[in-house]
């Protein structure tokens, strides 16, 4: 360690280039490296649908008044009606359709845990959608509630809800969520009582604020009525999608005249994969754009260590002919290069957490960033640890093999 220190203390400018390059990489990649992964986690998570037979049907706009209750079963039955359909729900905010969207915090009844959820509302959710119930049941005929803008969607009711299991462990960890109470909002002092668990569904909101919770749904049964626009899931057989699909517009079109739509606005009639891939494009774009800039990082920092280390081996080759003529070894030359670069390394990295911090700081000051969670800064820890002694070893290896009689001459 002496050695070491004497000579960072005669040759201060390489050291001090080294550290620099080392905590500036730190700081960026440890926050690239956290935003990477919040674009990423609702792209990679399950959908929790029959994605592969799913179609959704949006922007089915009335001209005059809200369509009614009986407007609303009208166009149900006509979607039914077309061969290939195995299942049809009216619904509002349904997966992937961002027309109508019902988002808000969500509160066990002690008010003790809150999180926020969206809520998807229809009449024949989780068999149409091809949700998975893991626990307790499906919502029964008897349970169906009236959906209007004048009782909040249903929510202002003591209608029973189902679940995802993300947004029950967040309510009640370590609890059998079945039997329990939620309260949803802060004006709506309604208990809805949870009945059943479904495995995954994805909210369709999801932005800075809401993708650490992109997972946390709620299903309320209920009946669409006095809306401006409907929204339909229509659930196909496997195979079927594609005649379906033809057929629905036809089905609209009967059940919803041109004259009662508003004129301008085109039902649109799409797969639940094409609604995903078109909703998640941008999150797509930037997820590509931060992992090439970790990738740029890396590479930058491994070729300016290595350009560095290089250039200052070079300018001790004779210290190195000095050890090596004193009977150091080439593994004792090697280890002690790699031990200088961890012990710089270890200094870059310290100044670069602490960067990584003030960055995020800023960033949620003037972004809405999310705030850092502390793991990343170990993984950038051991990234650029593991980068620093590839990086060191090239320079190391060749002023290794240099023999003593030569290094005393090129001195």
């Amino acid at each position: 360690m002496q050695p070491m220190l004497r000579t960072f203390r005669r040759h201060r400018l390489m050291p001090a280039l080294v550290v620099m390059q080392i905590a500036l990489a730190t700081a960026i990649l440890c926050n690239t490296l956290a935003l990477l992964q919040q674009r990423l986690a609702p792209l990679l998570m399950p959908d929790g649908v029959a994605a592969r037979q799913l179609i959704l049907v949006s922007q089915i706009a009335s001209q005059a008044a809200p369509w009614t209750g009986a407007q609303v079963r009208a166009g149900e039955d006509a979607l039914r009606a077309i061969p290939g359909v195995v299942a049809v729900t009216s619904g509002v905010n349904l997966p992937m359709l961002m027309s109508v969207r019902i988002t808000g915090n969500v509160s066990n009844a002690s008010g003790k845990r809150t999180v926020n959820s969206a809520a998807m509302i229809g009449d024949d959710l989780v068999p149409t959608l091809g949700a998975h119930i893991v626990a307790g049941r499906d919502f029964r005929a008897s349970e169906l509630v009236h959906a209007t803008a004048q009782n909040a969607m249903g929510m202002q009711s003591s209608a029973p809800v189902i679940l995802t299991r993300s947004l029950a462990r967040h309510l009640f960890p370590h609890q059998n969520p079945l039997g329990q109470s939620v309260r949803i909002g802060q004006n709506h002092p309604y208990d809805h009582v949870v009945v059943g668990v479904v495995s995954h569904l994805v909210r369709s909101d999801i932005s800075a604020k809401t993708q650490a919770d992109a997972g946390n749904v709620m299903l309320l049964p209920a009946r669409v009525s006095g809306m401006p626009f409907i929204q339909y899931a229509v659930l196909s057989r496997t195979g079927a999608q594609a005649s379906v699909l033809k057929a629905i517009p036809v089905a609209i079109d009967r059940a919803f005249p041109s004259s009662m739509r508003m004129s301008g606005i085109k039902p649109k009639v799409q797969t639940f994969v094409h609604a995903r891939d078109a909703l998640f494009r941008s999150r797509r774009a930037a997820a590509w754009l931060l992992s090439s800039v970790t990738l740029v990082v890396l590479i930058v920092t491994l070729i300016g260590i290595m350009g560095l280390t290089g250039f200052w081996v070079q300018q001790r080759t004779r210290q190195i002919g000095v050890r090596r003529a004193l009977g150091a070894r080439r593994v004792d030359i090697l280890r002690y290069f790699q031990t200088e670069n961890f012990l710089l390394a270890t200094l870059g990295i310290a100044l670069g957490c602490a960067a990584a911090i003030g960055i995020n700081v800023w960033l949620m000051a003037h972004y809405a960033v999310p705030r850092l969670p502390i793991v990343y800064l170990p993984i950038g820890a051991l990234a650029l640890w593991l980068l620093g002694q590839l990086a060191v070893l090239g320079p190391a290896l060749r002023a290794a093999r240099v023999p003593p009689t030569m290094a005393m001459r090129a001195a």
